[in-house]
C-alpha cells in the first residue's frame, strides 16, 4: 500500500505524538489479516515498512528526534495490568517484531482463542532489552524471578507468578508455569536465537523458518493455552529487530560511513563511550538522543543504512528503524478456566 501525498502531508503537520500514533495506525493496516505463506508475508511487510522508513530517515527525520513522545509499549503493558479486571497474564517475547503478528494470530485462531485487539506502540530509546527493563522498574530481564519479588517492579505482583526464561524450550516453559491467578513472564525467545542466526548466510530466511517452526509448535501452543486459561492475555515484546542485510551500505569514503562507524557493529552506543567527534550529515546517519529510561545519552543509527565494512550482523536491534522500534501488542480474551 503506497503512502498518499495527502496522508503524508497530514502526518507531518501534526504534533509528534499524534504523528507517531498515525504512523503506527498505518503500519497496522499493512499487517496481513488472513493466513499467508510466512516468507511471502514477511517480505511484503518488510518492503512496505521500508518505504515509510525511507521517508522518516530522509525528508521527515526530525520525527525521530521526537520519538520519545510516541506511544510507549511499556506504558501500554502497565495500563493493561492496572486496568484489567480479573485474572490476567503478560507474555513478553524478547525481540518479537510486528512481522510475527500474523503467524501468531493464525495459531491463536486454531487454538480457539479470540484476539480482542491488536495495537502497535514504540520501543524505548535505544531499542534494547536492558533499557526496556529499566522502563518497568527492574535492572534487567534476569531480575524477574519466581523465588524473589523484584524490587522496584512497577507491577502489583500479589497472587502473581513472575519469572524470566532464557534458552528454555516452550515445551519446558509450560511445565514451569503455575496456576497463580496472575502471570507475568518475560521469555528470551526469539532474541536467544536472533543473534545466533544473525551470523549465518541467508540469515533472514533461516530465521523466518526457525520462528515459524516455534510459533507452530505444540510447546508454544501449550504455553499460550495455559496462560490464556481463565485470564486475559497480552503478548508483546521489548523491541523488534531489523534485517540489516537488506540495508544500504554507506560508501566507505563517505561521511555517513564515518558516522556509522562510531557505533562499531551495533546500532546504538552510549555517547560517553564515543571518543571521536564527526560532523553531522544531512540527512543524519546517526542521532544523539536521551534514553527514555535512564539519564544516559546515546548515539543511534537512523533508518536502513549500515557501514560498508564486512562482519556487520545481519539481524540486530538498538537503532532507529521501524522494524526495531515498533512493538506488537496482542490482547487475547481469556479462555475458559478449568477452576
Amino acid at each position: 500500500m503506497k503512502l498518499s501525498t495527502e496522508w503524508l502531508d497530514n502526518v507531518l503537520t501534526k504534533a509528534p505524538s499524534e504523528a507517531w500514533g498515525d504512523i503506527f495506525s498505518h503500519i497496522k493496516t499493512l499487517i496481513p489479516q488472513e493466513v499467508q505463506d510466512v516468507k511471502t508475508s514477511y517480505r511484503k511487510l518488510e518492503d512496505e515498512v521500508a518505504s515509510i522508513d525511507h521517508i522518516l530517515s530522509s525528508s521527515a527525520w526530525d520525527l525521530w528526534e521526537d520519538f520519545s513522545s510516541a506511544p510507549r509499549a511499556s506504558e501500554y503493558v502497565q495500563s493493561f495490568w492496572r486496568n484489567t479486571v480479573g485474572p490476567k497474564a503478560v507474555l513478553i517475547l524478547d525481540s518479537l517484531s510486528i512481522r510475527e503478528i500474523n503467524p501468531i494470530c493464525s495459531e491463536l485462531l486454531k487454538l480457539g482463542l479470540q484476539v480482542k485487539k491488536i495495537e502497535l506502540a514504540g520501543s524505548e530509546i535505544p531499542s534494547e532489552t536492558d533499557i526496556y527493563a529499566k522502563s518497568i522498574g527492574i535492572p534487567g530481564r534476569a531480575s524477574l524471578s519466581s523465588s524473589i519479588k523484584p524490587k522496584g517492579f512497577l507491577f502489583n505482583t500479589e497472587k502473581t507468578f513472575v519469572d524470566s526464561f532464557t534458552n528454555l524450550p516452550f515445551s519446558e516453559t509450560f511445565h514451569k508455569i503455575t496456576n497463580d491467578k496472575n502471570i507475568f513472564i518475560w521469555h528470551g525467545w526469539p532474541d536467544d536465537s536472533l543473534h545466533i542466526y544473525g551470523e549465518h548466510d541467508d540469515a533472514f530466511n533461516k530465521f523466518i523458518e526457525h520462528v515459524n517452526g516455534i510459533i507452530t509448535s505444540d510447546g508454544f501452543a501449550s504455553c499460550i493455552q495455559k496462560l490464556a486459561q481463565g485470564r486475559e492475555l497480552l503478548i508483546t515484546s521489548d523491541h523488534g529487530y531489523c534485517n540489516s542485510s537488506s540495508f544500504t551500505p554507506a560508501p566507505a569514503s563517505s561521511d555517513q560511513h564515518k558516522e556509522l562507524k562510531l557505533l562499531g557493529h551495533s546500532r546504538a552506543k552510549k555517547s560517553a563511550d564515543i571518543q571521536q567527534i564527526v560532523g553531522k550529515t544531512i540527512p543524519p546517519a546517526t542521532m544523539e538522543m536521551q534514553s527514555t529510561a535512564t539519564n544516559e545519552t546515546y548515539r543511534l543509527a537512523i533508518g536502513r543504512r549500515r557501514p560498508s565494512d564486512r562482519g556487520y550482523p545481519a539481524l540486530t536491534h538498538g537503532g532507529l528503524s521501524l522494524m526495531e522500534c515498533t512493538v506488537p501488542l496482542i490482547h487475547i480474551v481469556g479462555g475458559i478456566s478449568n477452576g
